[in-house]
């Protein structure tokens, strides 16, 4: 009878360890069969960060300032220019941090090329050949300690930057760089950095991380640019300081600049308001019988930034909009010179025609009582306008339904590098190739400008599957009528 219940015992625990194996290995089969389109998903989100990263350039050269960055990077250099040592310093200061980033980055940028190198490369597509495979990670990452490596190099950027900055600005850079020792998983243990990042992480996770880390980065740059802008008020704007005080008749507070010494009131709410007037250092103190409070703050007057909306470089053939900003003179007290090319105004915009390639230099000047103050000087890179290409409903070429072809009114002349631009179109052919009972047919059409007429419309109207539309000699104007050629549209009905 002992016997029998040791045997049984014995079988329970045979049964238990073969139910845990089976569940051990039902868990990494489940983890290796993971769909593989929700591990290319990881494609997306890692170019979304690599494109913000590369967003945030230091070196103005895109020229657009709907990048917030590069916007305060102008305005920025801008307030920097001022020879004074206390400015050079900040800007000294963040000259360190923005090099820094970029080691960092660059360092960063290595670590992701080899480990998608050491998993087997990319396909013809752009995925990742191992993308599921987290054991190249871990090898790569962890066994050689360079997760180790670059938790350490994040951690000596931020230390480094410390100094720098202000307490305010600091507390939002370390929300934004993971530096801690370890980190609370969602089962709330505390794992190690490196091993909460990476451990079990699919090669493009892991990529796609490393890439978060970057942007993080750059993202820094960008609010120390910002805090350091916050030190600079601007001439005719109101600097207002708040005190927090029960008794208001015991704070005093005045302003020191070159030696002027200016008494400041505080209202009843506690607040101090004053208006900068010229350019330069101001030093303010508050202070009652126990405390003194010391701010410096750098007055700027901000003048003109001259915009090249959309273009990195101006082109031929078409009219290159600049819009012109500064503080005390409106657009119709404002005179542009170009040394290549005509300048016209349209409303508060001003519009640079050029003709042929080259360099051009452009000049601002402010009028004030009949004479003309220049403002700033500027070169642009005058390059020929890139190939256009024509649309339908928004295709060059491919399939086309017959549904959406018959509802289309016109073409359309675009450019991929130049946004909101329109062309004039002179006019096109269009060609429709029928085959009908085996046997082709083709009805044609000369069609003046971009709007279908009635004809070229009882073609489209026609279409069936199988049906192929050409548009050919598709002639486009420029602003001093040239002719340009734009490359065929071929469209097959489905």
């Amino acid at each position: 009878m002992d016997d029998n219940i040791q045997q049984k015992g014995t079988g329970r625990l045979l049964r238990q360890k073969i139910i845990n194996l089976m569940y051990l290995i039902f868990i990494v089969l489940a983890f290796l069969y993971i769909p593989s389109n929700f591990i290319d998903v990881f494609k997306d989100i890692n170019y979304n960060y690599e494109k913000s990263t590369q967003e945030f350039n230091n070196e103005f050269t895109s020229n657009q300032l709907n990048n917030l960055y590069n916007f305060n990077s102008l305005l920025f250099n801008y307030l920097t220019e001022n020879p004074v040592d206390s400015v050079q310093i900040i800007k000294q200061d963040f000259n360190t941090i923005n090099q820094s980033s970029t080691i960092l980055i660059q360092k960063i940028e290595d670590i992701k090329h080899k480990l998608a190198k050491n998993c087997g490369g990319y396909n013809e597509y752009g995925y990742l050949l191992n993308s599921q495979n987290y054991s190249g990670t871990e090898k790569y990452l962890l066994e050689n300690n360079l997760a180790d490596s670059i938790h350490y190099l994040l951690k000596n950027h931020k230390n480094m930057i410390k100094p720098l900055v202000g307490k305010k600005c600091f507390a939002i850079i370390d929300s934004v760089l993971p530096v801690k020792e370890t980190i609370i998983n969602s089962s709330g243990e505390p794992k190690k950095w490196a091993l909460y990042y990476f451990n079990k992480m699919p090669v493009s996770g892991a990529i796609s991380v490393l890439s978060k880390f970057q942007n993080d980065v750059r993202r820094v740059d960008n609010i120390v640019i910002e805090s350091y802008i916050n030190d600079f008020i601007i001439k005719n704007d109101s600097l207002s300081v708040e005190v927090y005080n029960k008794d208001f008749s015991a704070i005093r507070a005045y302003v020191e600049k070159d030696n002027r010494i200016d008494s400041l009131t505080i209202d009843f709410t506690g607040k101090i308001k004053f208006f900068p007037y010229e350019e330069g250092k101001y030093e303010f103190t508050i202070y009652d019988s126990k405390r003194k409070y010391l701010k410096t703050y750098f007055v700027k007057d901000i003048g003109p930034i001259l915009q090249r909306l959309q273009f990195p470089v101006v082109f031929t053939g078409i009219d290159n909009i600049l819009k012109i900003h500064h503080s005390k003179f409106c657009s119709d007290n404002i005179k542009i010179t170009t040394t290549e090319g005509t300048i016209t105004r349209e409303g508060s915009k001003f519009l640079l025609r050029a003709k042929s390639p080259g360099l051009t230099t452009i000049k601002v000047f402010g009028i004030d009582n009949n004479e003309e103050k220049l403002l700033t000087t500027e070169r642009y890179l005058i390059e020929d306008l890139p190939d256009l290409k024509a649309y339908i409903d928004n295709k060059n070429n491919g399939y086309i339904k017959a549904s959406v072809l018959r509802n289309q009114k016109e073409i359309k002349v675009k450019s991929n590098i130049i946004r909101d631009i329109s062309f004039k179109l002179k006019g096109f052919n269009i060609k429709r190739i029928h085959n009908h009972n085996y046997k082709n047919s083709i009805e044609f059409e000369t069609n003046v400008g971009s709007k279908f007429n009635s004809t070229t419309q009882e073609i489209l109207n026609k279409a069936i599957e199988g049906d192929i539309y050409i548009f050919d000699n598709i002639v486009v104007k420029n602003f001093d009528e040239k002719e340009m050629d734009v490359p065929p549209i071929v469209l097959t009905v489905k």
